[in-house]
């Protein structure tokens, strides 16, 4: 019988196999079928807000509710449902207010609690939470989220054992959840307790299957001194799981911290023979965070093929060397053939480094996403290179506020090299947060030193107790130019152990 038009009670099953399924869009196209031959059956609405949830179109979702709520008044599982959503979209306050709702008419469940108990966790009401979570608890003890995320709240309050108590259940009742798995590390990692972390990392991976559980526990056996106990890790994963490239990646990384160069590069060459792209991507990275630039630049060439990680990080390489304008022909393929929104930043870096702020300042007004700090300290540059100071002002202003100590460095070196002593000094007198008394007080003395007298400077930084040589050798590699030709003078001169 091809061609009969279906009822609204098929499409509703249709719509349910879809769901079921996974087709989520299939699965909205029939129950807005079925609601349009029958738009008062409540069933099918919510059942549209069920496949909205599912899609993560918790707006929707949220609008479809209203509609719900305005129909039918005092219905749990609306509330239940708008409480959730509130939550989706972090209106944590008004997730708050529907579960309240709920709750006060009585539901089938307890869901509601447990959205309310999260909600009050991210408002950082940890008290209300903890209560929440624990009288959650009693009647869903084996709800390993909420086990994982009250285990959140007693690592928050130094509340370790309580905390490890509550991960350990967490993982009892879901060997996968990572949330706890993290949250046992963490404490392993500060209770200095080696023996456990070791095993708990592999746990995490034998049960997740997520690797950066194995390069996490590389960085803790490299700082730990346990670089040897990694290498035979890695090596019998190795025998085990022949195939898995990422063992050899891992090895590799301990290799090197142990001094065995030559060893981690022949590790590399049992998985580029076959020129697997996967494989040498992982070289590619290697290289990069071994700061290989030149050989990684070589590398990716020769290699011949490339997608958007792998121009990526050529990129990187480039302006690490400081070609900016190979840095800045990579950006631009980032952008014109594989459409990145974020290239367009990354352009206007290099345009701005090949001394063309006026074009750089087109691709920041069109970037809309993304490092926003990162965005406005572009913009800084570009206004101070084209010599429009006010508007440069402003945007060190708006970083100042939003960024850290390194960020104000970064400013500060760039106005030294780039424009004129009054506005160095006019920068140095923005008011700034207390966080940042320490960074600031050395950078007028920095500035005193690069503007009238080497002695005067020296005599500032010796007079304040929190700016030690330890302090300034740390932070001696983020200044440039001027500025860390004075520290560098500082350093020999006046720190001897440093």
């Amino acid at each position: 019988m091809f061609g009969i038009k279906k009822n609204d009670e098929e499409y509703f099953e249709l719509s349910l196999k879809s769901l079921e399924s996974g087709d989520y869009e299939k699965s909205l196209q029939y129950i807005n079928m079925a609601i349009n031959m029958k738009p008062l059956n409540g069933n099918y609405l919510l059942h549209k807000i069920e496949v909205l949830i599912e899609m993560a179109n918790y707006e929707e979702a949220l609008r479809e509710l209203d509609v719900l709520e305005g129909r039918y008044r005092n219905n749990p599982e609306i509330y239940s449902q708008k409480s959730f959503c509130y939550y989706s979209v972090g209106d944590y306050e008004n997730s708050i207010k529907y579960a309240d709702m709920a709750i006060k008419i009585g539901t089938d469940g307890d869901e509601s609690y447990f959205i309310k108990a999260i909600s009050l966790k991210r408002l950082q009401r940890f008290d209300e939470a903890k209560a929440l979570f624990e009288r959650y608890l009693k009647t869903n003890i084996t709800d390993s989220e909420a086990h994982s995320e009250l285990a959140e709240i007693y690592l928050y309050e130094d509340q370790e054992m309580k905390a490890l108590s509550e991960a350990k259940l967490a993982i009892k009742y879901d060997n996968e959840n990572e949330d706890a798995y993290n949250t046992m590390l963490s404490i392993y990692m500060f209770e200095d307790e080696p023996d456990k972390y070791i095993e708990t990392t592999t746990q995490a991976f034998a049960n997740t299957a997520e690797f950066r559980y194995l390069y996490a526990l590389n960085d803790f056996l490299k700082l730990a001194g346990l670089s040897e106990a990694g290498e035979k890790i890695h090596r019998r994963f190795i025998e085990l799981y022949p195939e898995a490239i990422q063992f050899y990646d891992l090895l590799a990384d301990i290799l090197i911290s142990e001094g065995k160069e030559e060893e981690a590069y022949s590790v590399y060459n049992k998985i580029l023979r076959n020129g697997d792209i996967d494989a040498y991507k992982l070289w590619f990275n290697f290289l990069m965070k071994n700061h290989e630039y030149e050989f990684l630049v070589e590398e990716i060439k020769k290699f011949g093929k490339e997608d958007e990680g792998i121009i990526m990080l050529l990129y990187l390489a480039y302006s690490s060397l400081e070609d900016y304008d190979n840095a800045l022909k990579a950006a631009e393929k980032l952008f014109n053939e594989y459409k990145s929104e974020d290239a367009k930043l990354l352009c206007a870096t290099q345009l701005n480094n090949t001394g063309r702020p006026d074009i750089a300042l087109t691709y920041l007004d069109s970037y809309k996403s993304g490092d926003d700090t990162e965005k406005n300290y572009q913009y800084f540059r570009s206004y101070l290179y084209g010599k429009d100071y006010e508007k440069s002002m402003k945007y060190a202003k708006i970083v100042v506020d939003s960024g850290e100590e390194y960020n104000i460095i970064l400013l500060f070196c760039q106005l030294v090299e780039n424009s004129e002593k009054t506005m160095v000094y006019k920068f140095l007198d923005f008011d700034h947060a207390d966080d940042f008394n320490d960074v600031f007080s050395l950078l007028k003395s920095v500035a005193k030193g690069v503007y009238s007298s080497y002695e005067e400077a020296v005599k500032e930084i010796e007079s304040n107790e929190y700016l030690d040589c330890e302090y300034i050798d740390v932070i001696k590699d983020d200044f440039t130019g001027r500025a860390r030709e004075f520290i560098e003078k500082y350093l020999v001169s006046e720190c001897i152990d440093a």
